[in-house]
């Protein structure tokens, strides 16, 4: 299998090597406090899996000269993974505002709306314009979910959540833009979205971290005041 002949492809799948391996570490992280939430963990440690499972598969479509039949098929899980992972973060929104009850139920919904983007996809030459403003959409919709828990203190680490989707939406208007910087080595829009989208889920990781521990020790100290 040969590189790709343009050297920003290259940086491009490297970025996104790199990418999936930092998903993976945060969801490391994350998984260490899984006592604590399980539910909420296993949510976030699945959206996080999908996004590594796509940068991986684009670092192979980026780096490598592929036939447009191999490359046409790469794309579709990569679809998948991305549509899904947006659908569950929409999901993961749901949870903290209105609790794990109402998240339960909405989860097929979640699923449905991802697997029904993927199908868009295959229909729709333009697949990846509908992509941007699906994820601009739900993701509008998860910020302004966690910043009103920071405004009205509902939710320890919100503020970080709120600030890690607002990077990710400046991340996607990087990759929409011809955007191109030498940080060492040439990088080109997308080679700038994927940097940017590991400052947004470090800060995500963080959020969630904060938000599940200082819950659990809330809970906790709360429990024991009512038990004395």
């Amino acid at each position: 299998m040969e590189f790709n002949n343009k050297f920003t492809e290259i940086t491009t799948g490297v970025t996104d090597f790199i990418l999936a391996i930092f998903a993976v570490f945060v969801i490391i992280q994350l998984y260490k406090e899984v006592r604590l939430n399980r539910w909420k963990i296993s949510l976030w440690c699945f959206v996080l899996g999908l996004i590594s499972i796509a940068a991986l598969l684009g670092a192979v479509v980026h780096t490598f000269e592929l036939s447009d039949t191999t490359r046409q098929l790469l794309w579709k899980p990569i679809n998948f993974s991305l549509g899904l992972a947006v659908a569950l973060t929409g999901l993961g929104g749901i949870y903290d505002y209105w609790g794990e009850k109402v998240a339960t139920k909405s989860l097929a919904v979640a699923i449905g709306l991802g697997v029904s983007f993927f199908l868009v996809t295959l229909f729709v030459d333009k697949g990846f314009v509908v992509f941007v403003l699906y994820q601009a959409v739900v993701m509008l919709g998860v910020f302004i979910i966690y910043l009103m828990l920071a405004v009205r203190k509902q939710l320890p680490g919100a503020g970080i959540i709120a600030l890690a989707v607002s990077v990710n939406i400046i991340a996607a208007l990087v990759q929409q833009s011809h955007l191109s910087l030498t940080i060492i080595v040439p990088l080109d829009h997308n080679g700038l979205f994927h940097i940017i989208q590991m400052v947004a889920i470090g800060l995500l990781g963080w959020g969630l971290k904060i938000g599940i521990k200082r819950n659990t020790t809330f809970i906790k100290n709360e429990g024991a005041i009512l038990s004395n």
